[in-house]
């Protein structure tokens, strides 16, 4: 009895790779391939045991190559290295003959 149910994992294992790739790949359209994954195994199974093979087969490699191509989520990869200086704007400077605002409103003020 636990073969059966060895058998019955496999299969489900086998038949949902397609969507087990999408979602370990973090693929943009993991809900879509596991809908087309779902409808190719599930819904066409009567279709299957009747001769349809075909269309299972079909919608499940297509689902199987969506999951695989390069849609998926970006990685940032940031690279450090001890050399790196991370530099921070600075705050500005005065100049010799240039003062602050206030220096010059103050001066202004002295000047009446």
């Amino acid at each position: 009895m636990e073969a059966a149910y060895d058998h019955l994992l496999l299969w489900l294992a086998l038949a949902f790779l397609p969507t087990l790739i999408a979602l370990a790949r973090k693929h943009n359209s993991k809900l879509a391939i596991g809908m087309l994954n779902f409808l190719s195994v599930v819904l066409t199974l009567p279709l299957a045991l009747f001769g349809g093979w075909i269309i299972t087969m079909i919608a499940w490699f297509g689902a199987l190559i969506w999951s695989l191509t390069g849609n998926t989520a970006r990685r940032e990869l940031a690279i450090r290295y001890p050399s790196d200086k991370i530099l921070l704007p600075q705050p500005r400077r005065q100049r010799a003959g240039n003062q602050g605002r206030a220096d010059r409103v103050s001066r202004m003020g002295s000047l009446r």
